[in-house]
């Protein structure tokens, strides 16, 4: 047996790396890389691996589980939908109802596409559409002509997905399409519940547009006629429902890729606020960062830079972007203050969402403190503007709102028509719901408790919450997320699995979205290393009730791809378990050493695996690198979130230690475990948070770390934006620069940044440079010019990341000039 097939058996059993029988490891891995090697490692890049797993959703290139796209959502009771999936390398489109057990095509793939081509064939560089290359990622049912809040499943529109986006309405009884003239909705329209009115925010004034309303067409412009203006004292920078400048795309947001500016103007964002049920009223903000110090990018272009300048608050700073909440009623054409404001703003859209009473009489909200050690849930009349705080939480360290806020939405919900208030608390030092009187702020009874966190609210109904929780059962990975039920009044004996495996399946991760009545759940459940499926359970036991999907990496692992094996070791302190995966390349030899490359993101907010579900896109792509003569190492360390309060806070006001004694201490555990492991030769790479960590792990520990790339790293958190410095780091911001920066460098270094970097601003990086420089250090660096912070999936950034370790690590000559080809469609 082979010794990565020893490593899965292991896995499946034990949750950690079982190592092999003894070897004699006596020779390091060929330092030799070929161009071959490239070509394999290039095959193995997310976005082409993606392409060779059926059983899986792709958008944009992207992977996806399974999306249920509820054909009436509004409708409530309606549980009908349909999905895009992957089989067989072509996107297909699936109907499903769940109620009569059935599933089958959402149209006749073959037949649309030959009407499309028809309309097609005759433009120039024409491409023939067929089954298996339909231009069509997302498309909607007609509404009925009878009753417009209900679907025609006879016909479907959508905009195809060539360049020119043309709208088409396709009749599918018989088949028969045709182009019809329409514009995409310009993202900034927030239409209302009844569909008889849309919002609209224009250079920070709210504007209500009237479905009678004329709308007409010049020259690529939309010309709205007879709106009514809410608000004229608005401004682009102290605006009603302005989206804020600060991090992390005020210059480059939807507008930049691979260096340069797309063509015609970057799409306007989508305003916050938020429609009241019954329609009549907008809760907004009015945002207000004009007095905000600003920032400046310089974009290289012919022939003179271009400046650009965003407001960008800092730690330092006393002056900070603060708003109040305004509440617009549209028949009586007036604006409500909610008292209470101006308060401080953090990261991007915290104001929102906010959440309306069912009756449209109150709106919900929660507000921090600068520190976010104190958060508020604040009930607001939406008529007179008073206020009454329902719950106020505070923390030593931070507050959070979900485990994995704000990339996961705030877990508070108003239930009882508005009576009462569910709240996502750790105060017990674990992240648990109570019910709360919304009208008193009394606690009403805790839900759940006990050692392990809730995930995420997924719904609430009269008698049950339904969530996702990690670690519930204490024999399992703490990572695995599974859909509970437990009863609003808090009797905890009686919560419910509703995502069982069977008894001879793998225990999973289960990605869960339940169904417009509650009847159903629609489950895809897998683990990274261990493709899994989807299926429909029922939302009163999670019995299984249909099969819809069996992923299959076939075609992948014919190539050689292999499935990164799962790992346990233990931190810092010797008794919390942590966990993580290896990634080994497909022509591993059990006989040599390997080099080992430490992929790292320290977080606070995530850790660098985040899902525990099946991908073939993770961060950093380390299955891409291994192929080049590595085991590349990724774990989540102490001070990363979905485990205690305790274990989140482990770097509380020492970010910069970067959690590296974690890594270091689990790759030396593991070094005992399997001798392939050159402990001799190692590496590390990250980005953001990553790249800071990584330069941090050269010049703080460079006894262990030997060749380090750090990408768009915010190095000092003084020159950072203020939310993240003033919740994570809590002022100790000397300290931590002064152990990064008085570092001595022993190994390699390749700093690398975007001159667009308009989240991690390229500052934090001149400054370590000016530091190694003052210092006498020896150091590589790599400007990208034009690049945001999302450069680090650019196939020249990753080749030029893959070139340093080869050179560098493994002591090998990189193919000269080798060219990553970029994602299909870039």
């Amino acid at each position: 047996m082979s010794f990565v097939s020893v490593l899965v058996a292991g896995c499946a059993h034990s949750g950690g790396v079982i190592p092999p029988d003894p070897v004699d490891v006596r020779d390091h891995a060929p330092a030799v890389v070929s161009v071959n090697d490239y070509l394999r490692a290039e095959s193995f890049l997310g976005w082409n691996a993606a392409h060779l797993v059926d059983g899986l959703a792709l958008l944009d290139g992207q992977e996806r589980v399974v999306q249920a796209n509820w054909i009436n959502p509004l409708g409530g009771t309606d549980d009908r939908f349909w999905y895009a999936v992957q089989r067989s390398g072509a996107r297909r489109f699936v109907f499903v109802d769940p109620a009569a057990d059935s599933s089958g095509p959402a149209f006749d793939h073959a037949a649309v596409a030959e009407s499309m081509w028809r309309l097609n064939q005759m433009l120039p560089g024409a491409v023939r559409i067929t089954a298996d290359n339909l231009p069509i990622s997302t498309f909607t049912y007609v509404r009925d002509t009878e009753d417009t809040r209900l679907p025609d499943l006879s016909r479907i529109r959508f905009y195809d997905t060539t360049t020119d986006q043309d709208l088409w309405e396709c009749n599918l009884r018989p088949v028969d399409c045709e182009k019809v003239f329409g514009f995409q909705p310009p993202p900034d329209r927030v239409p209302s519940p009844n569909r008889r009115n849309t919002a609209v925010v224009h250079d920070g004034n709210l504007s209500v547009i009237s479905q009678r309303d004329s709308v007409i067409a010049a020259d690529s412009t939309i010309v709205v006629q007879d709106s009514t203006q809410a608000t004229s004292d608005g401004k682009p920078d102290h605006g009603y429902g302005i989206v804020p400048q600060e991090c992390c795309n005020a210059i480059t947001r939807g507008w930049w890729q691979d260096g340069a500016r797309l063509p015609g103007n970057p799409p306007p964002p989508r305003p916050l606020l938020a429609w009241s049920p019954d329609s009549d009223k907008i809760v907004t903000h009015l945002y207000d960062d004009s007095r905000v110090p600003k920032l400046h990018l310089v974009e290289t272009a012919m022939p003179r830079p271009v400046l650009h300048s965003y407001s960008y608050a800092l730690p330092g700073d006393t002056l900070l972007p603060t708003y109040e909440l305004v509440v617009y009623h549209v028949k009586d054409d007036t604006l409500v203050t909610i008292e209470g404001g101006p308060m401080v703003d953090g990261f991007s859209g915290e104001t929102f969402p906010v959440q309306w009473s069912p009756d449209s009489t109150h709106v919900f909200f929660t507000r921090h403190k600068k520190d976010y050690k104190t958060y508020e849930l604040v009930r607001a009349n939406a008529l007179t503007g008073d206020t009454n705080v329902v719950v106020t939480e505070t923390n030593q360290t931070f507050v959070s709102l979900n485990t994995l806020f704000p990339l996961l939405p705030a877990n508070w919900r108003i239930i009882n028509g508005g009576r009462e208030a569910i709240w996502y608390s750790e105060r017990s030092g674990w992240g648990h719901l109570y019910r709360y009187d919304a009208e008193t702020g009394d606690l009403i009874n805790p839900i759940t408790s006990g050692e392990w966190p809730v995930l995420n609210v997924e719904r609430v109904d009269d008698e049950w919450v339904y969530f996702t929780a990690l670690g519930r059962d204490p024999d399992r990975d703490p990572y695995l997320a599974h859909l509970y039920r437990a009863p609003l009044s808090g009797d905890t004996s009686r919560i419910e699995l509703l995502t069982p495996e069977a008894p001879d399946e793998e225990p999973a991760n289960h990605a869960v979205q339940i169904s417009p009545s509650g009847k159903f759940i629609l489950d895809t459940y897998s683990r990274r290393d261990y493709p899994g499926r989807t299926v429909i359970r029922s939302g009163n036991d999670g019995a299984t009730l249909m099969e819809l999907e069996t992923m299959d990496i076939s075609r992948l692992t014919g190539r050689g791809w292999e499935l990164p094996q799962h790992f346990t070791v233990k931190a810092r302190d010797h008794v919390t378990d942590l966990h993580g995966f290896l990634h080994f390349p497909s022509n591993f030899d059990p006989s040599k050493e390997y080099p080992v490359i430490d992929f790292i993101y320290p977080g606070p907010q995530v850790g660098p695996i985040l899902s525990r579900s099946f991908s073939v896109q993770p961060f950093g792509d380390p299955s891409a690198l291994a192929e080049l003569g590595f085991i590349v190492f990724a774990m989540d360390a102490m001070g990363t979130p979905q485990r205690s309060k305790a274990f989140d806070d482990a770097d509380y006001e020492q970010l910069a230690s970067y959690a590296l004694e974690d890594h270091i201490f689990a790759m030396q555990q593991l070094d005992a475990r399997i001798p392939q492991l050159d402990l001799d030769r190692v590496g590390i790479y990250g980005h953001s948070g990553g790249g800071a960590a990584a330069a941090a792990a050269l010049l703080e520990h460079g006894d262990f770390f030997d060749v380090g790339v750090a990408g768009a790293g915010n190095h000092e958190n003084r020159s950072y934006f203020f939310a993240w410095g003033n919740k994570y780091e809590g002022g100790n911001y000397e300290d931590e620069w002064r152990r990064v920066a008085e570092g001595t460098l022993e190994g390699r270094l390749l700093i690398t940044y975007g001159t667009m970097d308009d989240n991690v601003h390229p500052n934090g990086s001149l400054l370590l440079i000016n530091e190694l420089i003052k210092r006498n250090q020896n150091f590589d660096v790599l400007v990208l010019p034009n690049r945001s912070h999302e450069y680090m999936n650019e196939p020249y950034a990753i080749r030029r990341g893959w070139d340093y370790f080869v050179t560098h690590l493994l002591g090998a000559e990189p193919p000269w000039d080798f060219e990553i080809q970029p994602p299909p469609g870039r």
